[in-house]
């Protein structure tokens, strides 16, 4: 049988239309877009991510960590592979190890907003409510307009229970952008 290869432009489109409908939350069609660019390109570093990815929402662990360690084995100095090893391990509830990736990853690349929010669930899993809170407030004290930070803080304070810093780090974030008041 004969494999029909696509242009490059063709199999960066397909690589796109595989995001879009992994942000969209269609992980199904987010898998069958990235099969294609990988059949087209085999080497292509983005859509096995967004395979890896696809295939984690879907709970498909079996077929995801083959796609990981992939990643992982071939980019080992890549703060988004090293995040995406956090995500398997935390789907795999494997915390020591799903710990030890996102601290990697805040290493390699210190605003992951990801990698941090994959450390604060572990912290928060693991009971470690202090933890969590000094993590968020060390990282709004090198970016305190950062929205996405200020939302994960938001969350963060929300879950271990502490209101006034609740209220006002969503009041910081009408500050930072009053466009999100939604009417």
């Amino acid at each position: 049988q004969e494999v029909r290869r696509l242009s490059p432009g063709a199999t960066a489109a397909i690589v796109q239309v595989a995001d879009i409908n992994l942000t969209k939350g269609n992980a199904s069609a987010a898998a069958e877009f990235s099969r294609q660019a990988i059949k087209n390109q085999p080497q292509l570093g983005v859509a096995h991510l967004l395979l890896a990815k696809s295939l984690l929402r879907l709970g498909n662990l079996a077929d995801a960590e083959k796609e990981v360690m992939g990643l992982a084995k071939g980019s080992p100095a890549s703060a988004d592979v090293q995040t995406l090893l956090g995500d398997f391990y935390w789907a795999k509830r494997d915390l020591a190890h799903a710990r030890e990736s996102y601290d990697e990853a805040l290493k390699l690349r210190s605003e992951s907003r990801d990698a941090l929010a994959g450390l604060v669930r572990v912290d928060l899993a693991q009971n470690k409510p202090d933890a969590a809170r000094s993590r968020i407030e060390s990282q709004l004290a090198r970016t305190p307009d950062n929205e996405a930070l200020l939302l994960l803080a938001g969350d963060t304070f929300w879950t271990i229970g502490d209101t006034q810093r609740v209220e006002a780090t969503f009041r910081h974030v009408l500050q930072v952008d009053p466009s999100s008041i939604q009417a």
